[in-house]
Parts: structure tokens; C-alpha cells; sequence
């Protein structure tokens, strides 16, 4: 270091990072005199073949739907409310209190005015009032409802004419009635505008009108959804690739109304079975267990707006159950810290840290003597460190809580693929020569780019989820996917080389020939490392499909795209060792390597077919042609002649710098 200006910049990186990395990683419960929604979250339930915290089904089932993990209740009519009180209108509430209110839907009071179907005011003894409205629960309606069957049936049986007047209004209001009851039943809250409609002609054919956030409640699709039906049931008779645009939406919009239908507290498998080797019950099948009681007085609680009764009740339904299963219970309370703590999701802007100290370190390159390059390049290099370590322990979690290597899905595959990505470019600024921060940049923007991915990927479904049958083998877990999966990380580290190597060569002066030169033998010896893993796990690959499927090679498209890679590399590395190239078309390459990775990774789930189908992501489409295309504009850029590359212009001071004997970074002239 050349001055305590870059040892103060390095520190102050450095804290910022730490202090946010704490921020993330220490636990922070509810407080003492607020809603214990953390708590009520570890309840455990049994869904989608396994155990998991009540919070999880909430996020997922919130985020499936809405594409967010919290909602905003401010456009949700008053009369759906009372336990509000909790989150002021128009506040974000976390995905837990939005179960809550789901579950306790049917509690809750709602409005059905009468006189829209019937001419007069309904009896008073019938819940009516002058205005002919009713403010009622499910639970009371369907008592309503009982009762006007009754009056109805005296009315139809008796001679008296006043009570004989009655006979039309009662069995409109029994029809009525019966409807409401009936959908209320399987309808946790119709108006929740938790229903993500960005489609135009989807919201055509549901006559939805666009607003800002496009989301949309069940009450506003239930005209619709006869049409609905209808196409969906069009679609599902044709072959996927055969369907319109139109069916294709509809029938990705039934999954999330069918999940919506389904989150009652009498459909949700809440109680243990007293053998551990049996599923879970729902509360009315429960026998012999206060279970079932102090969750029921827990929905009470919330309704009421009862929070000193909720908390205690949580705390005691906790108890009970830790009782039962404290094994589960010790899993849940992990799984619960890590959808709390989102150490992934907090990773997404620590890397857009580290890029902006890489970057701002290139301009100390215009004033050597001020430290700003030596301080910000070490204070990215060490907060890089920092963030690689949070990454990697959100991931030796997940493994611990899966019980699995790191890649069992493709959400895990962008989590493990950016943490190779980082753990490379690491290894890469370690090197003397090639600490130019470009390495730190690139890791950055790698780790950013998965985890933005995987963001994205974990609103469609639970991410530790049930593994598919064709993955649901350790060994091959561990060697072919993890192999293969880091073929991937070395391709893409390679390829965001390649990048760096034209942008810096052709719009800077900041690496002349020589720098150039050592900057292609890195990028050679990434393709050389990746060729090794992405041929090896081709390899295993092809060893498990004939111990699994009884044929070592099928053509399928995920075997097609991981041979594309092991194809490319061999293209490349032939192509250099036989002079056809040198180190720029070393880079360009590289690049293009990108797109081939990206195609095996994502591109291969898109066509919806083969043994290897389980990823398949609907709205990749866009944005792997996006990716694609830029890529080929910058290798377009890596074409142009030689005397347009800034870099290699002949008399110009460079930014190659190598370690003096005091460690600190010195310029070399060209």
C-alpha cells in the first residue's frame, strides 16, 4: 500500500461488507411486544412430500401466485379485515400474515346484499336488516343458510299467506346462500389480489383491465372462468408445442387457482401421527390430540386481533409439538433461519458492492500516486472474500437441511454455479499479474447474475424440494451433476474472461500486448479446465443413463447440450493448438462459449421434452435469445481490425503492473 488513504479505503470497504454480512447472518427473532409471525412460521406442515415450516408454504405459495414474497393488503375491500389491525392499510405484510388471513378467511365477516336478488329486505330473524344486507362468517352463513331451508320448507308446508309471501324471497336467499357457503368453503379470501397476470391477451379473455403490478383477485377471474376452462381443456388435448399462446397461459394460470383453493386449515396436513413412518393428517382427522384445538384458537386469536392470546397460543402449539417430533422440529427451526436470513437474496446486493470497488479501483490508473487503486483493489478483493463466505455457507445449509450434494435442482444449480464462479475468480486475482481487479469484476458480476436467476427460479416452486426420481441417486449427485455443474462454472468464467479481454482491449489503454498475452494464457488454462470436468462429467453422465435407463447414449437434449460444450471446447483448444487462432480469437471464442453453456443449462428444459425435462422455465425464452445476441455483438466487437484495438496502440502508457519488492503494484511502460 502506498499511503494510509488506500489503507482507510481498504478498511472501509471491508466494514461495510462485514457489517452487512452480520446484518444477515445473526439471528433476529420477533419482538417482545409485536405479532410473533416467526414463530407462528415454524409451525410445521406436511406438503409436497415433505415436512417443512409453515412460513416456507406461505412463500412459496405467495411467490407462485404473485411473484412476490410479501403482499400488500391496501387494495382489499374493509369488509375482509378485522385482523388488520396487525398491518396497517396499505403496509407490506411478511407471506406468514398473508397465510394467516388466508386460513382465517373463513372466519372473517363478509357482505352479501340480498336485496340484489331478491325485492325485499330479507326477515330479521334471518340476519336481514332494512338496508338488505348481511354481515356474516362462513360459519354463520352456513347457519343462515340452515335456517332458511327451514323457514322455507314451513312456509311451503303451511296455508297461512303472509308466511307464503316469503316463499320467493327464501328461496332465492337458500340459493344464494348455498352458492356462498359452497365457495367460501374452497375459497380461502376472494378478493387478495395475489393472481399474476402480465399476459395482455390472458387479461383479454378474463376482461381485466391493466393496473400497475398486474395482479388480480379471484372475485375479479370468476366470470371468466368458464371461457377459462374451456381453453385450458383445448390446450391440454394438443401436443405443447402445438398449443396457442392463449392456452398455453391459461393452463399455467389453473396450477396457482388450484393452490389458492386449496390453503384451508382443514385441507392443510398440520398434525404428526403418533408412527413416524405415516404422513401427516389434517386437523379433522386428528384423534386424541389437543393439536388441532390450539391451532384453531390460534386462527381465533388472529381474528379477533387478540395478540397477547396468538403469541401465547403459538408458543404453547411450539411446545407441544417439539414434544412430538423434536427432530423435524430442528430442522424446521434452520429451514425457518434461512428463508428468514435470505442469505442468497442479501448476496444480490453485496456483489453490486464488490463491482462498484472493482471499478472504481481502474481510476486510480489515472492517478498512480494517490492509493486509490491499491485501496479499493484490496478492499474489493477482501470484501469478495467476505460475500464468497456468506454464499458458501447459505449453501452448506441447504445441503444440510436437503441431505443432498449442492445440485439437486435447477434453483441449487444457479446457487452452486455462482459459488464456483466467485470461488474461481478469487483464485484468479490471487495471481500477481493479473491483479487488475478485472477478475474481481467478473466474479461480481457472476455471482450477481446466478443469484439473480436463482431468484427467480425459487418463485416457482419450493427450493428444497421432493428430488425427481431420475436425480434421486447420491453418487451420481456427487459425481456427474457436480462435475458437470462445474464444467459449467469454468465455461462461463471463461467466457466473462473473453469479454473482459475485448472490452479492455479495444475501448482502453489499460493492458498493452504483454498484458493481452498473459491475460489469454489465463482464459487458456479456464478452457483447459473446463474441458477436463465437462468431458469427465459427460462421461459419468452417460455411465448413470445406462445403469438407470439401460443405454448409455440417447440422443436426449440435455446429453445433446452437455456434448455441445465438451464439442465447442475441443473446436477451441484444437483451433489454438493448430495456430488458427491466437489470443484474440482465444477470446472470442470463449465467448460464444457462453452461449453454448447457456443453451445446455437452460436452453435444452425450454423444448419440454426428453428424460431431462425437469427444469423447464416458460419465461427463459426471452432472455436466453436476449443473452445470446449480446454475446454476439461483443464477439462482433472482438472482430474488429486490430488497429481500432486502443490496447495495442504502439507509444502508449499502460496499466500492466507488476509486484515491487515492498508488494505494492507498480506501472510498466509499453
Amino acid at each position: 500500500m502506498k499511503t494510509k488513504f488506500s489503507w482507510y479505503l481498504m478498511i472501509a470497504a471491508v466494514a461495510v461488507t462485514a457489517a452487512s454480512i452480520l446484518y444477515v447472518v445473526v439471528p433476529r427473532g420477533d419482538r417482545a411486544d409485536g405479532w410473533h409471525w416467526q414463530a407462528f412460521g415454524k409451525i410445521p406442515v406436511q406438503h409436497d412430500g415433505r415436512v417443512k415450516p409453515i412460513d416456507t408454504l406461505a412463500r412459496v405459495s405467495l411467490a407462485s401466485m404473485s411473484r412476490k414474497q410479501t403482499y400488500n393488503n391496501i387494495d382489499d375491500p374493509e369488509e375482509f379485515g378485522l385482523a388488520k389491525a396487525a398491518t396497517p392499510q396499505g403496509k407490506s405484510q411478511p407471506a406468514v400474515q398473508w397465510m394467516l388471513d388466508v386460513l382465517t378467511a373463513s372466519q372473517r365477516p363478509f357482505r352479501n346484499r340480498a336485496d340484489e336478488h331478491t325485492k325485499n329486505p330479507l326477515p330479521e330473524e334471518l340476519g336481514g336488516n332494512e338496508k338488505g344486507t348481511i354481515r356474516v362468517t362462513q360459519k354463520e352463513l352456513e347457519g343462515l343458510v340452515e335456517k332458511a331451508q327451514e323457514h322455507l320448507e314451513l312456509a311451503r308446508a303451511s296455508t297461512n299467506p303472509e308466511l307464503r309471501k316469503e316463499i320467493p324471497d327464501l328461496e332465492k336467499y337458500v340459493e344464494v346462500g348455498n352458492m356462498a357457503v359452497k365457495v367460501y368453503r374452497f375459497i380461502p379470501n376472494l378478493d387478495q389480489k395475489v393472481i399474476y397476470i402480465v399476459d395482455e391477451e390472458l387479461r383479454d379473455a378474463c376482461q381485466l383491465p391493466a393496473r400497475p403490478g398486474f395482479r388480480y383477485s379471484y372475485r375479479e377471474l370468476r366470470p371468466s372462468l368458464g371461457r377459462l376452462i374451456g381453453v385450458a381443456q383445448e390446450g391440454n388435448k394438443k401436443d405443447s408445442h402445438k398449443r396457442t399462446e392463449l392456452e398455453k397461459k391459461a393452463l399455467e394460470l389453473f396450477p396457482n387457482l388450484k393452490r389458492f383453493e386449496q390453503l384451508t386449515a382443514d385441507n392443510l396436513p398440520l398434525i404428526p401421527p403418533e408412527d413416524q413412518t405415516k404422513l401427516w393428517v389434517r386437523p379433522q382427522q386428528a384423534e386424541g390430540s389437543q393439536l388441532p384445538g390450539l391451532f384453531q384458537e390460534i386462527l381465533n386469536a388472529y381474528t379477533v386481533g387478540d395478540k397477547d392470546a396468538f403469541n401465547a397460543k403459538v408458543d404453547q402449539y411450539l411446545s407441544a409439538i417439539r414434544e412430538l417430533r423434536p427432530a423435524d422440529m430442528k430442522t424446521i427451526g434452520l429451514e425457518s433461519y434461512l428463508s428468514n436470513s435470505a442469505p442468497f437474496f442479501w448476496g444480490l446486493p453485496l456483489y453490486v458492492f464488490v463491482f462498484l470497488l472493482a471499478a472504481g479501483s481502474w481510476l486510480g490508473f489515472a492517478f498512480p500516486k494517490s492509493g486509490l487503486f491499491e485501496g479499493l483493489n484490496r478492499g474489493a478483493y477482501w470484501s469478495l472474500v467476505g460475500v464468497f463466505v456468506l454464499h458458501t455457507f447459505g449453501l452448506l445449509l441447504r445441503m444440510y437441511l436437503q441431505g443432498r450434494p449442492p445440485v439437486t435442482n435447477l434453483y441449487a444449480s444457479a446457487i452452486f454455479i455462482g459459488w464456483g464462479c466467485v470461488g474461481l475468480c478469487l483464485i484468479l486475482e490471487a495471481i500477481p499479474f493479473f491483479r487488475y481487479s478485472i477478475a474481481l469484476a467478473a466474479g461480481s458480476i457472476l455471482g450477481f447474475s446466478t443469484l439473480f436467476i436463482a431468484y427467480y427460479l425459487g418463485l416457482d416452486s419450493d427450493t428444497i424440494d421432493k428430488l425427481q426420481a431420475v436425480l434421486d441417486t447420491q453418487l451420481w449427485l456427487w459425481t456427474h451433476v457436480t462435475c458437470i455443474t462445474i464444467g459449467y462454472t469454468t465455461m462461463f468464467v471463461a467466457g466473462l474472461l473473453g469479454v473482459g479481454y475485448i472490452l479492455t482491449g479495444v475501448f482502453t489503454t489499460a493492458l498493452n500486448r504483454e498484458g493481452l498475452k498473459l491475460f489469454s494464457k489465463v482464459i487458456y488454462g479456464v478452457i483447459c479446465f473446463a474441458m477436463f470436468l465437462s468431458f469427465v462429467g459427460t462421461v459419468l453422465g452417460g455411465i448413470w443413463a445406462d445403469q438407470s435407463w439401460g443405454r448409455f447414449w440417447g440422443w436426449d437434449p440435455k446429453e445433446n447440450g452437455a456434448l455441445l460444450i465438451v464439442i465447442w471446447v475441443s473446436i477451441i483448444l484444437h483451433a489454438r493448438w493448430a495456430g488458427m487462432i491466437r489470443e484474440r480469437g482465444l477470446a472470442v471464442l470463449a465467448v460464444f462459449g457462453n452461449v453454448v453453456t447457456a443453451w445446455s443449462w437452460f436452453g435444452t428444459n425450454l423444448l419440454g421434452v426428453g428424460l431431462h425435462s425437469y427444469g423447464f422455465m416458460a419465461g427463459a425464452f426471452f432472455w436466453l435469445i436476449g443473452f445470446g445476441v449480446s454475446q454476439l455483438l461483443i464477439m462482433g466487437i472482438g472482430c474488429l481490425p486490430l488497429e481500432l484495438w486502443r490496447g495495442l496502440q504502439p507509444g502508449r502508457e499502460t496499466m500492466l503492473r507488476k509486484p515491487s519488492g515492498r508488494g505494492q503494484l507498480e506501472p510498466v511502460s509499453s
